[in-house]
């Protein structure tokens, strides 16, 4: 579908209220903040016992970054700036565009996808690296707490009189869960290969390629009118968060 016919008026416009009838925005966002601190910060305390180090301070400084943005979406501060970044997304063309958003709005969730990273996992383990398999099979178990976090934050998606829709999934929009969830497996992935290789070059090729695959699923996301660029920001935060958790986990069963 072509990006170019929409109407330029929408650029001067705000996105109208998102909040959910008789839920204020402060109570969501106390929920989200109480359900963030539920899943990263209760584990970081046990993290502790056994020792500070930057990791550990960074992981700290990464999760409030990431509880004070959440704040800020759900108290409506940071819409003014998507509509005008998602209709500039949404009007990129080059040639193989198209196959590559459909490509990546398919990994993102796909059940093929995630069951191939489930049997590496069963693979890892059977070849006598149980720390990898675990960290590996926990990026696809914890795909369910972007669910929570859109249950609690209550935040809808782009309609079609803001932005060019191909399809309205039935969930709230923040934060973006194919991004969220490729934000835990590709970097999982990239952490347990870069590790087994060791070598300085085909780490940085691990981690660029990661790097990469996360921003081809995040421009998508918005390329398709599924989410606000907000929500693929937060996608990546509460990923980010949620990673760098399981790999402190992960240095501690070694």
């Amino acid at each position: 579908m072509a990006v170019s016919g929409l109407p330029g008026s929408i650029l001067g416009s705000h996105v109208p209220s998102e909040a959910t009838p008789g839920t204020s925005w402060l109570a969501r966002a106390l929920a989200a903040t109480g359900l963030g601190t539920f899943f990263i910060l209760s584990p970081l305390l046990l993290i502790l016992a056994t020792g500070w180090d930057w990791m550990v301070g960074s992981l700290f400084a990464l999760v409030g970054v990431t509880l004070v943005y959440t704040l800020l979406v759900v108290g409506q501060h940071t819409r003014h700036l998507d509509l005008p970044i998602a209709v500039a997304l949404q009007r990129l063309q080059f040639p193989g565009l198209r196959r590559l958003v459909l490509v990546a709005n398919w990994a993102g969730m796909a059940p093929e996808v995630m069951s191939a990273v489930a049997i590496l996992s069963i693979g890892l383990a059977l070849f006598g690296q149980p720390s990898d398999a675990w960290l590996v099979s926990m990026s696809i178990m914890l795909r369910p707490v972007a669910r929570l976090l859109k249950d609690v934050c209550q935040l809808s998606r782009p309609t079609a009189t803001q932005l060019v829709v191909r399809r309205i999934p039935k969930t709230a929009s923040f934060p973006s869960a194919h991004v969220l969830a490729m934000t835990l497996v590709s970097g999982s992935l990239a952490f347990v290969l870069a590790r087994a290789v060791e070598q300085p070059v085909v780490s940085l090729v691990c981690w660029v390629g990661a790097g990469l695959v996360l921003l081809v699923v995040g421009v998508s996301r918005v390329h398709v009118g599924a989410h606000w660029p907000s929500d693929v920001l937060g996608g990546y935060l509460w990923g980010a968060c949620l990673l760098l958790l399981l790999v402190q986990i992960h240095a501690r069963m070694l």
